[in-house]
């Protein structure tokens, strides 16, 4: 796999199955249960919004699986890739980046961490909380920002993001969760790394149906793909 590959997969939509979302249902759903028991009260947005960051973060690491596959990655370094996806530990001490794949040209090995942004009202930011940040100092290159408002039949991939710019982004705590993140503006966010060919409201007018979703998270076929992929999730089916 090369990042130049990666790179010519950035700044399109991608169509997503209804299938897809469904396994970030079934991911997302197994770290919350697990990061219920130990998730600082501080962090604790309630049941509604704990479910819908563990649904995005899980539904971007999908996303960019399936763009690693498309892009060559080695059968290796997607297995190491899906067994980062849901480790038997909370959220706060899963280390390193999302991706991690050597590229020939540069003889190295590059990192890639997801980031969905599903849209919702009331965000004005593009956020990176800034202990994960420091944390991915080490493996991480770059951050690939997935725009996806949630059920989203598309998605828009948009422009790889240097681990080293967001350190350039100001940090301060959003709402009352405690945790200070890196935060840009959105206005500056899409002039940056968004092609003026994404269209947002277009996104957010076309999804999936929420109890076909939730159907094919129950169904056997999609537990039994993702149990296949991840297999440390299997207890958590």
């Amino acid at each position: 796999m090369r990042l130049k590959d990666l790179r010519q997969q950035t700044n399109h939509p991608l169509s997503v199955k209804p299938d897809l979302w469904a396994a970030a249902v079934v991911l997302g759903e197994a770290r919350r249960r697990m990061n219920e028991e130990t998730r600082y009260e501080n962090r604790d947005r309630g049941s509604e919004i704990n479910e819908l960051v563990d649904l995005m973060g899980a539904f971007g690491e999908l996303v960019l699986f399936k763009i690693a596959r498309r892009c060559g990655a080695s059968a290796e370094e997607l297995d190491k890739m899906a067994n980062h996806m849901f480790l038997p530990v909370t959220g706060r001490e899963v280390l390193g980046a999302d991706l991690l794949f050597h590229d020939p040209d540069v003889h190295k090995l590059v990192g890639i961490d997801a980031k969905a942004f599903d849209y919702r009202d009331g965000k004005h930011y593009f956020a990176i909380n800034q202990k994960q940040h420091q944390r991915l100092s080490r493996d991480c290159d770059f951050y690939i920002p997935i725009l996806s408002p949630r059920h989203a039949r598309s998605v828009w991939v948009a422009t790889l993001i240097p681990h080293t710019q967001v350190d350039e982004w100001k940090a301060w705590p959003l709402g009352k969760y405690g945790d200070p993140s890196h935060n840009l503006p959105l206005s500056v966010f899409h002039r940056r790394y968004v092609s003026p060919q994404c269209d947002i409201d277009a996104l957010r007018a076309d999804f999936h149906d929420s109890d076909q979703v939730q159907e094919l998270a129950s169904s056997r076929q999609i537990q039994a793909w993702l149990g296949k992929l991840v297999p440390a999730i299997k207890p958590y089916l």
